[in-house]
């Protein structure tokens, strides 16, 4: 019996030496009786600890330093590192900062969104700026892209001579309540989605002796020889240009005896002298349309440059007191001065009912290049969907 248990002893021993984190068993017995099962533990080195039966090191925050556990160190917006075995801030993520000067909550701060801190922490934007991808940019502008954001459908004028005309069944429009004098001033403001090529996106008026509001896309005059275009506002005789980039976009023109402003996406892009008149004049051209003007729809040089786009909101107002005064939400919902306004509310198939004006839009097509007297609706007509299915370019 006694060499049994030198032998025993012997073989433990060993196994220490080998490192195998094992202590003896205990409950041996003199009698010769066996062992009770050895718990496993592990001893590790100083500058480690034990994590999941190995041994990690205090300076990994994948295991949380030196901390009790061995749970990943976690810092808001932040990656982590360890500073004295203990759990602390590394960088900070793109577009987040540590604002506040405090660790415990870590990268507090959006950069990106923050007019306070906007793109960096202390960096203010103006009292008329708020912070928009970590650049200040003026209010109106972000609430026209916040506005544009959600309009994801339109009238899709995507085919040749495909038009909506704002005054029903008939080519020109001279509806006493819109064809009229504004001496008070007006603003048309509408809302698209262009993709490519020239021509109209809406006329209200005469367009023959200028007593109208258009607002469409024409080539670029001091680059003709590119692709370049330029968004075109003209207010009874005044013309206002500014370079046009494809996509969504709010525009609205405003004109009064004092002035013309053109307004793109919110920034005022063009200025002009007061107009000699302010008249919309529906018995000398197209009256009210969306599309190019009824008059040039059987000439055939015109399919090459055909508009396509799809259009969400147009809206006629008065009294026009500051044409450098614009506001988002006065262009893209009713106001007490609202003259007629269409936007997706009315919208029914290939009709356009306006909540203000008692209109209803219709949609017109004719592919045969004749002249059409009477505008009736002749081939597919446009219809109202989404901007994702319009055929634009």
């Amino acid at each position: 019996m006694q060499v049994k248990r030198s032998a025993w002893v012997a073989v433990v021993v060993g196994v220490v030496a080998c490192g195998s984190g094992h202590t003896p068993p205990s409950g041996a017995t003199d009698g010769g009786g066996e062992a009770s099962p050895a718990r496993p533990t592990t001893t590790c080195a100083p500058g480690t600890k034990a994590c999941g039966g190995t041994c990690a090191s205090t300076l990994e925050p994948e295991t949380g330093c030196g901390g009790p556990t061995c749970d990943p160190c976690r810092i808001p917006h932040a990656s982590a590192s360890c500073a004295a075995s203990t759990c602390s801030m590394g960088t900070c993520e793109n577009a987040w900062g540590n604002c506040n000067d405090s660790v415990s909550d870590g990268c507090e701060t959006s950069l990106a969104t923050t007019s306070a801190h906007c793109g960096a922490c202390g960096k203010a934007c103006r009292a008329d700026e708020v912070c928009s991808s970590s650049t200040c940019v003026p209010k109106a502008r972000a609430d026209a892209e916040s506005w544009l954001a959600n309009e994801t459908e339109g009238f899709c004028l995507d085919e040749y001579n495909k038009m909506l005309n704002l005054c029903g069944d008939v080519e020109f429009c001279f509806d006493p309540r819109f064809m009229r004098k504004y001496p008070t001033g007006v603003a048309m403001d509408i809302g698209f989605m262009w993709e490519s090529d020239v021509g109209n996106f809406v006329t209200m008026g005469g367009d023959c002796n200028q007593k109208a509001l258009t607002i469409g896309v024409v080539p670029t005059e001091t680059d003709a020889g590119t692709a370049a275009n330029d968004l075109l506002g003209g207010g009874f005789l005044r013309q206002l240009r500014t370079p046009a980039t494809p996509g969504k976009h709010l525009v609205s023109i405003q004109v009064n005896a004092n002035g013309t402003a053109l307004f793109q996406d919110g920034l005022k892009v063009a200025e002009s002298g007061p107009p000699p008149y302010m008249e919309l004049l529906g018995s000398c051209g197209p009256g009210m349309v969306v599309g190019q003007r009824i008059s040039y729809w059987w000439e055939a040089a015109t399919r090459p440059s055909w508009n396509r786009m799809a259009v969400f909101l147009v809206h006629l107002r008065e009294n026009i007191t500051d044409v450098s005064r614009y506001s988002v939400a006065e262009a893209t919902t009713p106001q007490p001065d609202s003259v007629l306004l269409f936007d997706r509310t009315g919208v029914s198939s290939s009709r356009w009912i306006a909540h203000v004006g008692g209109v209803v839009a219709v949609g017109k097509n004719s592919q045969d290049e004749t002249p059409q007297l009477d505008a009736g609706p002749s081939g597919p007509l446009p219809i109202w969907k989404p901007l994702a299915q319009c055929a634009l370019k």
